[in-house]
């Protein structure tokens, strides 16, 4: 901090930015892992954005659990205005934003191209219906991504949806696979239950493997956090 001045944002701290921009709320440790930083380096560049109050900090039993984007560092990006929802910065809702930041992070490190929510809103080639009985509304993943030319939804689970909305967006997926909008739809879960669930309502719409794959929140974040490993072994 020169001459008592915080440090400004700098081009891999804006790098950063644009990664929680991109999700509106980030884990620190996911951002930590999509850039494969040391926790000093991550804590400095999020500190120069915190300082310029281009993002905000959010705290989870007592620490700095994640990172939201604010309008200014929006506008810093020029990004259209938005305000990030209180429910993704709070209880579950923060929990679910810090899981779906640990996906984004792990995709970013495999070098994956990938879609969040948010861009989706704008993209209707990653939205599908959601298949009730008397009616078809439209639902967005909570990411996408192309691997190998093939387009994935990823569907991040931390609590149990109601079956019957399950199954409608399943069948939604079920329905954009066999139309060829989709290659298939990945479901993390945290707890086994809602892998047993999903596993179910998926087989009573038809979709099975491989359009259709589930994996452990642990494992996509143990991942993450080896292949940053392997990276500074390399390096170092």
């Amino acid at each position: 901090m020169p001459n008592g001045r915080p440090r400004a944002p700098g081009p891999r701290s804006v790098e950063l930015l644009e990664f929680v921009a991109r999700l509106d709320v980030a884990a620190v440790g996911a951002v930590q892992c999509a850039f494969a930083l040391g926790r000093s380096a991550t804590y400095s560049h999020l500190q120069r954005l915190r300082d310029a109050e281009l993002v905000s900090r959010l705290y989870g039993h007592g620490e700095v659990a994640a990172v939201a984007v604010t309008r200014r560092g929006r506008h810093y990006l020029a990004l259209p205005a938005a305000d990030v929802p209180v429910g993704a910065q709070y209880g579950f809702g923060l929990r679910h934003s810090q899981a779906v930041s640990w996906v984004a992070a792990l995709l970013q490190l495999r070098g994956r191209s990938w879609v969040s929510d948010r861009e989706a809103r704008s993209r209707p080639s990653w939205q599908v219906p959601v298949m009730w009985p008397a009616s078809r509304g439209m639902h967005r993943p909570d990411l996408g991504a192309s691997i190998d030319g093939a387009r994935v939804a990823i569907e991040v689970e931390r609590t149990q949806k109601r079956a019957r909305r399950l199954r409608a967006i399943l069948a939604g997926y079920e329905h954009a696979i066999a139309t060829r909008g989709l290659s298939g739809v990945l479901y993390i879960y945290e707890c086994p239950a809602v892998a047993r669930l999903v596993r179910r309502e998926a087989a009573a719409v038809g979709l099975a493997e491989p359009h259709i794959r589930v994996r452990e929140l642990a494992g996509v974040i143990a991942e993450a956090q080896t292949l940053v490993a392997r990276r500074s072994a390399a390096t170092g």
